[in-house]
Order: structure tokens, then C-alpha cells, then sequence
């Protein structure tokens, strides 16, 4: 009887979800060595974090519409609010409380818009 010699990568793997040897390699009795790879290329992949496609909620294209320096103001406004609202606004929104130390800020913002 011969005995296989599975990859370092495979056995790390098995550590690590603490699966006992026996059980795994009689799970991969039938599996060749290229299937193997392939599902140790797929664990081991690095994965990027996807990021969810921005909403265009401009139906009416009233974007289309605006002079440049009207562009500008909006995305000065878009700008401000991805930086300073978007961390904060889903835990007010779940406590169900208004975030009142923004209320100036944002009053200087427009100020300085209009």
C-alpha cells in the first residue's frame, strides 16, 4: 500500500477547518490532482470587495440641463455628502435619530453655494 503525500497548501487548509484527515481524504478518493489545484487556486484567490454600481436616480436627465458652474455647485453638494454624511447616516437611520452636528456645517456649505 502506498501512501499519498497531499500539498502543504491542502493540509493547511484541512488544519485550519479542523476537518479530520481520514474524512477528507476518503472525500477526495475520486478527485484528480488537476481538480485538486483548481480548488486550491479558487480558495486561495485573492478576492477584491465589489462595489455596489452608484444609483442613477437622475430619471429626467435634469443633469443634462445644468450650466457648468450649476454642475459644479451639485457635485460640490454630492462631494460633501458622500464625505461627511454617507459614514454616519445608516447608524442614525437605525437608532432613529437625526444627526444635529451637521445641520451647521451643511448651513455653511450652502452659504458658501448660493
Amino acid at each position: 500500500m502506498s501512501f499519498v503525500t497531499l500539498p502543504a497548501s491542502l493540509t493547511r487548509m484541512m488544519q485550519q477547518v479542523q476537518v479530520p484527515f481520514v474524512d477528507t481524504f476518503r472525500a477526495l478518493r475520486g478527485v484528480t490532482p488537476q481538480e485538486i489545484g483548481l480548488l486550491l487556486k479558487s480558495i486561495t484567490a485573492k478576492r477584491r470587495p465589489k462595489r455596489v454600481p452608484s444609483v442613477n436616480s437622475d430619471f429626467y436627465d435634469i443633469l443634462a440641463e445644468l450650466s457648468p458652474e450649476e454642475r459644479a455647485i451639485q457635485q460640490k453638494i454630492r462631494s460633501y455628502m458622500e464625505e461627511k454624511i454617507r459614514p454616519i447616516a445608516n447608524s442614525f437611520w437605525e437608532r432613529g435619530e437625526f444627526p444635529h452636528e451637521i445641520v451647521p456645517g451643511f448651513a455653511r456649505l450652502i452659504a458658501e453655494t448660493l
